[in-house]
């Protein structure tokens, strides 16, 4: 167990599907000064947070493929953000998510955060003045936009979706389109990787993927109501070996991705 001064939680707190949530964390706190990415309150988040090495993977690749992830999603949420100043942004599954603390918006300008009871219970400890406002429920349930107002939101799902199966998929776009009207932003995986029983994440914390698609298309074809606005490959920045195997990939598959970030338009 790895320990540090100003500890406020233990990994050992949450589930399988929950300690997930230190591999973004642990990337964003140790980006690459080459990306130009920096995340100071991830850094600080996870020296209060004590945990196994072995239940992060560390590895250059997944490190680099988590910090492209969150540079594309944030560039779509700063610009969405600016072009509804009056809106709220919502994370789907917020773990300990810090993009409130990377994208500037106005005064008045929403974030929620909604996750399983343990997570937010964790999250809360970690983060005590987190303004950050939290809804603890499963985003496969409908019910945890019982009690939000009617203004533009985008929702987004970041490392969230390859942990569900269709059918939670399909539920938190539905509820999505339906209750709040809101766009998505969603990270995903080709069906080929969900199936990946040795993937670094699930080999070091055994949590299991359950879903994938082929492209952002299909993804929005899952829920009538929902187009594809655009999409931006989370694999495509890299160089060497891992970009010549994406593009065989890509031409073997006719176009397919192995990973990327869609955004989805209400239609």
């Amino acid at each position: 167990m790895r320990r540090s001064e100003g500890v406020r939680g233990s990994a050992d707190e949450l589930g399988a599907v929950g300690q997930t949530l230190l591999t973004p964390l642990y990337a964003r706190a140790n980006a690459s000064e080459a990306t130009g990415f920096t995340d100071p309150l991830a850094a600080l988040l996870l020296s209060r947070v004590d945990y196994d090495e072995a239940q992060i993977p560390t590895d250059p690749t997944t490190v680099a493929g988590t910090i492209y992830r969150a540079m594309a999603i944030d560039e779509l949420a700063t610009a969405w953000a600016a072009n509804h100043p009056d809106g709220r942004i919502i994370s789907a599954g917020i773990g300990l998510c810090t993009r409130h603390a990377r994208i500037a918006t106005p005064a008045g300008f929403e974030w929620y955060g909604v996750d399983t009871a343990d997570v937010i219970a964790f999250r809360r400890k970690v983060l005590p003045d987190d303004p950050v406002r939290l809804i603890e429920s499963s985003i496969t349930e409908p019910g945890w936009t019982d009690n939000l107002g009617v203004r533009p939101t985008l929702v987004i799902a970041e490392g969230l979706l390859m942990y569900l199966d269709a059918v939670g998929v399909r539920t938190l776009l539905r509820t999505a389109r339906e209750t709040l009207g809101a766009e998505v932003v969603a990270d995903y995986l080709h069906p080929l990787l969900a199936k990946n029983t040795k993937h670094p994440i699930t080999t070091a914390t055994g949590a299991r993927f359950g879903f994938g698609v082929r492209n952002g298309r299909e993804l929005a074809r899952l829920t009538p109501g929902y187009r594809l606005a655009e999409e931006r490959s989370t694999v495509e920045p890299f160089g060497g070996i891992t970009r010549l195997i994406v593009t065989i990939f890509r031409i073997v598959t006719l176009g397919q991705r192995t990973a990327a970030v869609a955004r989805l338009e209400p239609v």
